[in-house]
């Protein structure tokens, strides 16, 4: 059972203990029409019963009104597909600041969140963008981190032969910085021999 799966069946479950209702929405977080804060309110302050024209136009006031509202309900709100919206705001935010060494570690954090619900080619794609990142700012200990994780994806969809360019890089990287981590990517790559 997936996680969106788990989620609504678990509020189904839990559905008597919140008498005043369910309020749920996927902000499908890896697809281009993400809902922002102000479109998920907007869906909230309709099913709580709002008129349109008394809903705010902007977030702050929306958030104030939406807590108001719901201030004396018992009620389950269930946010869908959450972490990858949680790491592309992240992402937006670390762009804005120009804080590239924050923006390849959440592209890490997502590209692996990717890897565990078997989104191989997005997981690639961010690994990919996050060795960019740190190959321009020379961040070679986080470019090394990257490239394990890299490959551990990459074994996961193509094989380990695929994934011994990325670990072999990852493990030069570190026995050049002198890193206790090297011997971990030893063992992987004899664990993961060529065939």
């Amino acid at each position: 059972m997936g996680k969106s799966a788990l989620a609504i069946h678990l509020a189904h479950e839990l559905a008597g203990q919140f008498p005043d209702g369910v309020l749920y929405v996927n902000l499908r977080g890896a697809e281009d029409q993400r809902c922002s804060p102000l479109e998920v309110l907007v869906q909230f302050l309709h099913a709580l019963g709002v008129a349109s024209e008394q809903i705010p136009s902007d977030l702050h006031t929306a958030v104030a009104w939406y807590r108001s509202v719901l201030a004396a309900r018992r009620m389950l709100v269930v946010l869908d597909r959450a972490a990858v919206a949680c790491y592309e705001q992240s992402l937006a935010i670390c762009r804005e600041l120009e804080d590239r060494h924050g923006e390849s570690i959440t592209l890490e954090s997502l590209g692996s969140l990717h890897r565990e619900r078997r989104r191989d080619q997005q997981a690639i794609a961010c690994f990919e963008r996050a060795l960019a990142i740190c190959h321009n700012v020379g961040d070679r200990y986080h470019e090394a981190r990257v490239l394990r994780e890299l490959g551990l994806t990459v074994a996961a969809a193509s094989g380990a032969d695929a994934a011994h360019p990325h670990w072999k890089a990852a493990l030069d990287i570190l026995e050049s910085l002198g890193a206790p981590e090297a011997a971990d990517l030893r063992w992987l790559l004899n664990d993961h021999p060529m065939a």
